[in-house]
């Protein structure tokens, strides 16, 4: 039982680590759920000019907030899709730049090897 029992103990907060992070995994699908309903359905109030007023400033889900809270209205949930929408396109740009820059890099990493070593046989035979 010595040994057993802090293991027993490590077990149990890893338990109720996961359990946290299911929650709030949960959380955030029914949020995307919510955003996927709005945008299949389409805006209701598309004609109407939006001002910077009509955004809150909503900070992202906490793991310590509960499942309960209050919905957000049809504009917000559409401008915040749209932002998430934005920042996954900004992501995807900036790992493609990237991958990009990686691959020129190698390319002429490969045509300057057979360039010095030409250069190193001229300079050899001369």
């Amino acid at each position: 039982m010595k040994s057993v029992g802090p293991m027993a103990e490590i077990l149990k907060k890893e338990i109720n680590v996961l359990r946290r992070e299911v929650r709030y995994l949960n959380e955030k699908n029914q949020g995307q759920e919510r955003r996927i309903k709005f945008l299949e359905s389409g805006p209701k109030d598309s004609d109407r000019n939006l001002d910077c007023a009509d955004i809150p400033a909503h900070s992202a889900p906490n793991m310590g907030e509960s499942a309960g809270a209050e919905p957000l209205d049809s504009t917000n949930e559409y401008l915040l899709s749209l932002i998430e929408a934005q920042e996954t396109r900004i992501s995807q740009l900036s790992a493609g730049m990237t991958e990009l820059e990686a691959k020129q890099t190698m390319m002429l990493f490969n045509e300057t090897i057979p360039i010095k070593n030409e250069l190193n046989e001229m300079r050899s035979s001369q």
